[in-house]
């Protein structure tokens, strides 16, 4: 197995960092659902589970964009504390992210290798 065998692990990574960036997560599977999708054929991994991974990290990371963060403070009246929310909003992205990871690469080699 190579490093293309961690795609699954890796694709709600791929998934969060661009709704960080674009604060959508549709922007961020315009962005990278053809490239996990192509990465996904060309190592041989699902691709339906690669792209679904994807789709998963984009709403995991709509959890910490400053787009986002900003909005939630504004609302709430706590403008001004975007640094104290989003460090309180860091770590659950990443270990539900984490998990999302080890469950894609559990349903890709264990579970159901082969079937999508």
């Amino acid at each position: 197995m190579g490093a293309g065998s961690l795609l699954p692990a890796i694709s709600p990574w791929i998934g969060a960092i661009g709704s960080f960036m674009t604060g959508s997560n549709t922007s961020s599977n315009i962005l990278f659902s053809v490239l996990q999708y192509n990465a996904a054929e060309t190592v041989g991994v699902s691709r339906m589970i690669a792209v679904s991974l994807q789709n998963v990290g984009g709403g995991l990371g709509n959890m910490v964009s400053v787009l986002n963060v900003a909005a939630i403070c504004g609302v709430v009246g706590i403008t001004g504390r975007e640094g104290d929310l989003l460090r309180k909003a860091i770590i659950p992205m990443a270990v539900f992210a984490v998990f999302a990871g080890l469950f894609g690469m559990l349903l890709t080699y264990v579970l159901v290798p082969g079937l999508f």
